[in-house]
């Protein structure tokens, strides 16, 4: 009796969902299939979209109320290496910031063919300093020959990745701004620049200013465990979660949400995880909503597969 009782239960539950299901598609399909219905929508295929920032962010458009509070952190590091002219008197689709370090000779070897002048797609690589003068020497060549080296007095550590994102918003703000999006990446991770470019834009019909990505969950929190490599204490972030953000790998937006995270980060708090920090903590400061899209999934690349 309690087996049948359940089973028929579930039957009526899923009946019931699906009824409330169809009832939203028809909704939706009555009007412009721009609308958007309690996280649902109408996409320009005439398929019913998901649109995680309608059910877990704001609607309301961004702020600038965080520009009354003072500068806390000038951000003023050094260039070692600027390419300065790399954006100059051409057209920018997508700017390409990849997050490297000084001994990654290789995979910013690799990284180089994601750019396409031609379609407006450039790569700029963002260091911090080399530890021996011979590898700074090695990247002093490099940025000879490619001028396309961004390169900061920042200690190379993982607690400083924050400072390396941040140095990327700087420079794409100030050298760069002509860019229509802006894509930060890891130096071993693997994309199709096309398809970023096509979501970015098409996000961009409906948002002036958005961070899209990827993330396994929707909802994190800070790690207590001091063994983990990503533990936080308490002092550096009180509070039990996180604000969504996307995960560091890969994340995209367009230029004007660069200018605006940047001017946030002088007045936020720094926070050692950077995607965390630039895409939670900034972002939710400005109220600009994130986004996740399965292009933004990604693959690590070994060495040996360079």
């Amino acid at each position: 009796m309690f087996k049948t009782k359940l089973t028929i239960g579930l039957v009526l539950s899923t009946t019931i969902c699906l009824s409330l299901f169809n009832m939203v598609i028809i909704l939706l399909s009555t009007h412009h299939r721009s609308n958007t219905v309690k996280g649902l929508r109408v996409g320009d295929n005439g398929q019913v979209e998901l649109d995680l920032a309608g059910i877990l962010m704001p609607g309301d458009a961004p702020t600038d109320a965080f520009l009354k509070d003072p500068i806390i952190n000038k951000h003023d590091y050094k260039y070692i290496h600027n390419p300065s002219g790399l954006c100059q008197n051409r057209t920018i689709n997508l700017l390409v910031g990849v997050v490297s370090t000084p001994k990654n000779f290789w995979q910013r070897k690799r990284g180089r063919r994601f750019g396409n002048a031609d379609d407006g797609i450039i790569v700029v690589f963002v260091l911090g300093m080399a530890d021996s003068n011979g590898l700074q020497r090695r990247v002093n060549q490099e940025f000879k020959h490619h001028n396309d080296v961004l390169q900061s007095a920042i200690v190379e550590t993982p607690r400083n990745l924050s400072l390396k994102t941040v140095a990327l918003l700087k420079w794409a703000s100030t050298h760069c701004s002509g860019a229509k999006f802006v894509l930060k990446k890891d130096d071993d991770v693997e994309l199709e620049p096309y398809s970023i470019l096509n979501a970015l834009r098409r996000k961009y019909e409906r948002f002036q200013n958005f961070i899209m990505g990827n993330s396994k969950y929707l909802v994190e929190g800070p790690i207590r465990q001091e063994v983990s490599k990503y533990y936080t204490s308490y002092a550096e972030y009180g509070e039990p979660f996180f604000p969504m953000f996307v995960h560091g790998p890969a994340y995209g937006f367009p230029m004007k949400t660069v200018e605006i995270l940047y001017q946030v980060s002088l007045r936020t708090k720094l926070f050692w995880l950077e995607d965390v920090y630039v895409t939670g903590i900034c972002a939710k400061r400005a109220n600009i909503p994130v986004f996740f899209d399965i292009r933004f999934i990604y693959e690590h690349v070994g060495i040996d597969m360079i």
